[in-house]
């Protein structure tokens, strides 16, 4: 099979990992869009390391399952050099790969840019000889989507904590399609009111005064929920396709779209008080604690009555 043209996903974004998948699942057939609608996620509240806070996590068999299935990830592991840098090169004009690297001079826009050395794994599709530059679908502070590195960034980034450059060659296998059904859309609803109730009574979240890792708390708060935002935005996504396939009428589908378009928005505006927060406290980590709980239980209450009517629509058809 000839090298994949991958295009970015980016209609929302949940994580690297999730929208480099679906980037090639999508490229490789565009009706595997209706697979990364599946509301297949639930919220998790960590308080392993900080304070407790909410972010989300996807899970979902039926997804993992068509991604292994469809996208063959072959492991290398080359030793750091200027030829290896040149033989990523010479892979790269007939695959797609996963490098991984550090993004700590990676991407300027990004929010580890000069600051951290975090590392993970980008998706490198091509590499530009008349420029010398590496072409990525990455994400930074402008989103997800195509990036240009210079070729000596690039080759700095690459190298890891063993001096070697790591990663994988992407290749396509035929797998499963996925059609999306109001049977899966209830299952998952079903499954999203039981994780929900635990995070509409629970009122300690984001409860800190001071730590060691200071105001830099609500940063990472705010990133948190920028991904709950996001998956609202997915979920418009999703009972849109509901009524393209005729599961729910024009009123149903209009009162769905509005709600979740309302939750992206409140959870929008959680995460701003808290970048507010980050941006003008220096004792108080977060000072907004209880305004932020009220608004988290109205926004938990709202979507859990998003999910008991789609559950309605499935067992009384």
């Amino acid at each position: 099979m000839k090298k994949l043209k991958i295009n970015p996903f980016n209609e929302f974004w949940l994580n690297c990992d999730f929208n480099n998948d679906f980037s090639i699942l999508i490229s490789y057939k565009e009706k595997y869009r209706e697979l990364a609608y599946l509301n297949c996620y639930k919220y998790e509240a960590y308080n392993e390391w900080s304070p407790k806070h909410i972010t989300i996590e996807n899970s979902s068999i039926i997804q993992g399952n068509i991604i292994r299935e469809v996208i063959q990830k072959d492991n290398f592991i080359l030793d750091y050099s200027k030829e290896s840098i040149n033989k990523i090169i010479d892979i790269v004009h007939d695959n797609n790969l996963l490098i991984r690297a550090d993004l700590y001079n990676w991407l300027p826009n990004s929010s580890s840019w000069h600051i951290d050395h975090n590392y993970h794994y980008s998706l490198l599709i091509d590499f530009d000889k008349t420029k010398k530059e590496f072409i990525v679908i990455d994400d930074d502070n402008k989103g997800y989507g195509i990036k240009n590195i210079p070729y000596e960034r690039f080759s700095e980034c690459v190298k890891d904590e063993e001096n070697n450059i790591t990663g994988y060659i992407i290749s396509i296998n035929a797998g499963d399609e996925y059609e999306l059904k109001l049977e899966d859309v209830a299952y998952y609803a079903n499954t999203l009111l039981d994780n929900l109730k635990y995070f509409f009574e629970e009122n300690d979240f984001w409860e800190v005064q001071t730590n060691e890792k200071g105001e830099n708390l609500c940063k990472f708060y705010a990133f948190q929920l920028f991904k709950v935002e996001n998956r609202h935005k997915a979920n418009a996504h999703l009972v849109k396709c509901l009524y393209d396939k005729g599961y729910i009428d024009i009123n149903t589908y209009s009162y769905l779209k509005k709600t979740f378009i309302d939750l992206q928005r409140d959870w929008e505006r959680v995460k701003n008080i808290l970048l507010k927060d980050y941006m003008h406290s220096y004792e108080m980590v977060t000072v907004n604690v209880d305004k932020l709980n009220s608004l988290k239980t109205q926004c938990i209450a709202k979507e859990m009555e998003i999910w008991k009517k789609i559950e309605c629509l499935y067992y009384n058809n």
